[in-house]
């Protein structure tokens, strides 16, 4: 069982950059507008990266459940030709670490997705 998980997070919605770790009991809080929903979608947007990887790239933030806009509503700032950056870090027992990160050469021992804007 993972005993603590860091996100890094990177141009996603009103978060710049940010390294975030959850451990069994992780309570968020803050005032209106600083990034807790940002914090909760980044990993579920991942899920779906991953479990839907075929999809086509205007639809990429559209989940089961909800969809958080295009591209340029989803980055950071609406700022075209930036990237968004999601990859999370998982750490083991006994201090065994796991980077995971996914890009479009490998999946084996790595987990992190960028995407660009179309064209």
């Amino acid at each position: 069982m993972a005993t603590a998980v860091t996100y890094t997070i990177e141009n996603f919605r009103s978060i710049r950059k940010m390294d975030f770790e959850i451990r069994p009991l992780t309570i968020l809080y803050g005032p209106n507008g600083v990034g807790k929903s940002s914090l909760m979608y980044a990993p579920l947007f991942l899920k779906h990266v991953l479990m839907t990887p075929a999809q086509p790239f205007d639809q990429i933030f559209t989940m089961p459940l909800f969809s958080l806009g295009s591209f340029d509503q989803v980055v950071f700032r609406h700022t075209r030709g930036e990237k968004i950056v999601v990859s999370v870090k998982v750490k083991g027992p006994e201090n065994q670490n796991t980077d995971c990160r996914l890009n479009q050469q490998s999946v084996f021992s790595s987990l992190k997705w960028t995407i660009l804007t179309q064209g």
